[in-house]
């Protein structure tokens, strides 16, 4: 874990005297301080990670020297932002955007990221910008909505930008190969007292469980059968085909309400930061389901009930699941990938 961080250069200095470190840090002393530059990992000693957007920059407007650098380090350096304070890799990803961006303000520094979210967004002249991840708003997630009022930018913004006419452009961030639009709480409907009993007795549970085409006594074997204790299992699964069976009016209503539009969706992976204009008209041409199928593990060998649906251009798959490691289901997720 790149849990090591020098907050000075004192402290750069009792880790490594590696010239090539130091000499980045004097490339990169304008805008990132010491403990936004390096952290180590003690189980890997000839392995450095620079913060991503410091490598880029310096890759894009000091390449030659950085190459340089690079060859000449007693260290691996490569881009990354490490584990910092206990932030998980998202929401460091939040901070060193906005971090970028205020850069382009403040110092008149454009990385490579700021360049392709400005060109792809048509924005000449940044004029502010505003980070919103941290306050974690509340979405209203109905599973029967037939509202078709589906623009929820201002609500997900983790990053809002501003030209120079005021105009805000909504930024929704996702990094890593494994993201989620939703996770929503599901306990009070899907109790564990009734899983227990292998059988959800109660209407608001029954009416979620129907509307996504799962057997109350599947669903509850699940969980009831899971082997804890069998850490080196293969997890099997038997996939059911639902499509004929489910509202597909209804079960596309719920995915407009989790995707949502009146964003730029913003996903760092692979490396890359592939964007996405969440227009109206681009929700409306993803959600055209053409496969639905719930996943039930087998013989113990999971505890989730998968609910995998491809759309246009794009697969989300359901999991009700707990999102602290219990038995019992407490969420409901919704992971994607771009096909």
């Amino acid at each position: 874990m790149f849990n090591i961080i020098p907050k000075t250069q004192e402290e750069l200095l009792q880790i490594t005297s590696d010239n090539s470190l130091h000499h980045i840090l004097q490339l990169s002393y304008q805008f990132c301080s010491v403990s936004d530059c390096f952290s180590f990992d003690k189980c890997k000693p000839k392995t450095v990670k620079l913060q991503r957007y410091v490598y880029d920059y310096l890759n894009t407007n000091h390449k030659d020297k950085f190459i340089q650098l690079l060859n000449d380090s007693d260290y691996v350096i490569i881009p990354g932002n490490g584990s910092r304070n206990g932030i998980n890799a998202g929401h460091q990803f939040e901070y060193q955007l906005y971090n970028e961006f205020e850069l382009l303000l403040k110092n008149k520094i454009l990385t490579q990221n700021v360049s392709n979210i400005l060109n792809f967004t048509n924005i000449n002249n940044l004029s502010k910008v505003v980070h919103q991840g941290f306050k974690n708003n509340k979405r209203n997630i109905s599973f029967y909505s037939s509202n078709d009022n589906y623009n929820i930018g201002s609500v997900i913004s983790d990053v809002t930008i501003f030209d120079d006419y005021s105009k805000p452009t909504y930024l929704s961030l996702k990094y890593g190969p494994t993201v989620s639009f939703i996770s929503a709480g599901i306990k009070k409907i899907l109790p564990s007292a009734e899983i227990k009993l292998g059988c959800i007795n109660n209407e608001d549970g029954k009416k979620l469980l129907d509307f996504f085409g799962i057997e109350s006594k599947r669903f509850c074997e699940v969980f009831n059968n899971y082997n804890n204790y069998n850490f080196n299992k293969k997890i099997t699964l038997d996939k059911i085909d639902v499509l004929q069976n489910v509202n597909i009016k209804l079960i596309e209503n719920f995915i407009k309400n989790v995707i949502g539009y009146g964003y730029i969706l913003v996903h760092q992976y692979s490396s890359q930061l592939h964007l996405t204009d969440m227009t109206k008209n681009k929700l409306e041409n993803l959600v055209d389901i053409k496969e639905m199928n719930i996943v039930y593990p087998t013989n113990g060998s999971a505890k989730y009930i998968g609910i995998q649906i491809i759309l246009n251009e794009i697969e989300i798959m359901f999991k009700i699941r707990s999102t602290n490691g219990a038995l019992y289901p407490t969420h409901i997720t919704a992971n994607y990938k771009f096909l």
